[in-house]
């Protein structure tokens, strides 16, 4: 499928470009035409996406371009992209920052002016196997939505089917030993195409014989979007009832009667991979393409099924908190006082440290210290009076637990320590809770986790305990010593295990996030959710939760309250560097 062309590119800068036939606007237009031929001819990559950013970056378009190959990798065709561009624009060439907002954090993007005013962001996708061969002979799927086309322009359901069938009929999976491109085979293809006419009925459960893979989540989407698309377009349905019953929409408007009106103009837009954190896909219900008045859509497969069972079950997405907050610390702050407001002077106790924990997180982030955060909060947690007691209960059994993890260490046997003999569970406790203050306490820059442990300002015997106690906890141990201080990593780390163990329903805390979740993503989001599950080993089960029907999916067969929780889920690992997993720990949705 060809890519942009320089039209398009055009269309997107006009509004950013100097005054139309100036001398400046023709110098303009002449940069983006050298830029465009650089990246189409010289080195035959085909532009999937042209972002037009706007408010802060509204000096910046960002081009999304595929690279031709696997013979090389991106980084070599980015090295290789930047010398031609530095020959061509000279000072115009500003070589590679940060992406912006709303497009890959993976890589750094090259950078060019198009005058001293707008700049373009030059990001590479490396060209991806579409399709693989698995060990059992099956094939897995993995779905590209910019290589298919169909991202960031509004499709009918029907459009969109039409052009994922299209991708599975003339995909390439390899070559043969004459160097010609090899297909998927017929049967496979009508495989694939019956899921898309099934994606096309009004039946929520479809079949799906497709092995699982870790890129099958983008057609679990398309197979998702699709679906509502349809339900919409027949509202009067037994299915299409059902799904319009969940949805929250204005109480004031008749919005059946706007389906029933607006059947034929039920449009799809799926934004640019990666450009959104909470949501994968817009419909439009009311004829208009507009994200605006759109519904809003985060799809969260349930693919995988362990052995012997007869549905996909558990958590399937880990929600930040400043995704919830959008990165202000202070929406944390009016959410938890409109508890007050509401008079829900219970809930408003009971909600107190997830409040902690989710304001922690979102002022981290803001300070650029999000690695810190799991010490931050676990600081304030056992420094408050309505929180200490209960959260110093937790840490002994939660070292206890974690502990069990490495069998050559037993954590009942922690002897003889600087010959004083054996610790006590509260020594071990009084140990961690005084470094976690003292780390949360001391905070001042970014680097602060770079501190070496002999630095915390804690006793003798704090300090004995903690090296003697924080390495085995650990199930990796892989970040070069150069690079950080593996004790206050594991410091780190603890802290979010401690954390993510006081949101369950048997801990001392039990802190439930549920409350948090609802009001800020299902009823102030209006967020509906699509959960594609894996019935058996060939069916699958499109459902749909919104504002009507959440609790629905959180009480299950049982309608005691105690059903409605949601935990945490940590991510963190010395596998990864600080920067990349601050602000791992999530609610676990």
């Amino acid at each position: 499928m060809a890519g942009k062309t320089l039209l398009e590119f055009n269309q997107k800068l006009k509004d950013k470009a100097p005054v139309a036939n100036s001398p400046a606007a023709k110098s303009f237009y002449s940069n983006a035409k050298t830029l465009y031929d650089i990246v189409t001819n010289n080195y035959k990559m085909e532009i999937r996406e042209i972002i037009s950013h706007e408010k802060k970056y509204s000096n910046v378009v960002t081009i999304i371009a595929e690279t031709p190959t696997k013979e090389k990798k991106r980084i070599e065709f980015q090295e290789e992209l930047e010398v031609d561009l530095q020959k061509s624009f000279k000072s115009l060439f500003l070589g590679k920052k940060n992406s912006i907002p709303g497009t890959s954090k993976n890589f750094k993007p090259s950078v060019v002016g198009l005058d001293s005013n707008v700049e373009v962001y030059i990001i590479l996708k490396d060209s991806t196997k579409q399709v693989a061969i698995s060990k059992k002979g099956g094939f897995d799927v993995a779905v590209h939505p910019a290589t298919i086309g169909i991202t960031n322009d509004w499709y009918t359901p029907q459009q969109m089917a039409e052009m994922v069938k299209n991708y599975f009929s003339n995909v390439v999976i390899g070559k043969d030993n004459k160097n010609k491109d090899i297909k998927l085979p017929g049967p496979i293809v009508q495989q694939f195409h019956d899921i898309m006419d099934a994606a096309l009925t009004t039946d929520l459960i479809i079949d799906y014989k497709v092995e699982q893979s870790k890129d099958m989540a983008f057609f679990a989407e398309a197979i998702s979007a699709i679906k509502l698309g349809v339900l919409l377009q027949n509202p009067s349905s037994s299915s299409g009832k059902k799904i319009i019953s969940y949805i929250k929409f204005d109480e004031e408007t008749d919005y059946l009667n706007v389906l029933k009106k607006n059947k034929r103009k039920i449009w799809i837009k799926l934004p640019i991979e990666k450009n959104y954190p909470l949501l994968d896909y817009y419909i439009s219900y009311n004829g208009k393409k507009e994200e605006k008045t759109a519904l809003k859509i985060s799809v969260k497969s349930k693919l995988a099924m362990a052995k012997g069972e007869k549905e996909a079950t558990g958590d399937t997405n880990t929600v930040k908190f400043s995704d919830l907050f959008d990165d202000l610390p202070v929406n944390v702050d009016n959410w938890y006082d409109t508890l007050k407001s509401m008079n829900l002077t219970e809930l408003k106790k009971e909600q107190f440290g997830p409040k902690v924990i989710a304001y922690s997180s979102v002022n981290a982030k803001l300070l650029k210290t999000g690695s810190m955060y799991p010490i931050q909060a676990l600081s304030e947690l056992l420094k408050d009076t309505k929180t200490k007691d209960n959260q110093y209960k937790q840490i002994y059994p939660t070292l206890s637990r974690l502990g069990q993890k490495k069998p050559r260490e037993d954590w009942n046997k922690i002897k003889k320590i600087n010959g004083k003999g054996e610790y006590s569970p509260d020594d071990i406790a009084n140990a961690y809770m005084n470094a976690f203050i003292e780390v949360g306490d001391n905070l001042k820059t970014k680097y602060r986790y770079q501190q070496p442990i002999s630095d915390i300002k804690i006793s003798a015997q704090d300090k004995l305990i903690l090296e003697k106690t924080m390495t085995p906890i650990l199930i990796t141990n892989n970040v070069p010593e150069n690079k950080v201080e593996l004790k206050i990593l594991n410091l780190i780390i603890i802290a979010e295990k401690i954390i993510a163990k006081s949101a369950t329903k048997e801990s001392k805390p039990r802190y439930n996030f549920y409350r948090m979740f609802f009001d800020k993503v299902i009823a102030e989001k209006s967020l509906i959710y699509s959960i594609p599950t894996r019935v058996g080993p060939d069916k699958l089960n499109i459902k749909f939760y919104a504002y009507n029907n959440w609790e629905e999916h959180y009480k299950g067969f049982k309608e005691d309250l105690d059903r409605l929780w949601i935990g945490l889920r940590g991510k963190a690992s010395t596998n990864k560097t600080p920067d990349s997993w601050g602000g791992a720990l999530g609610i676990s949705v």
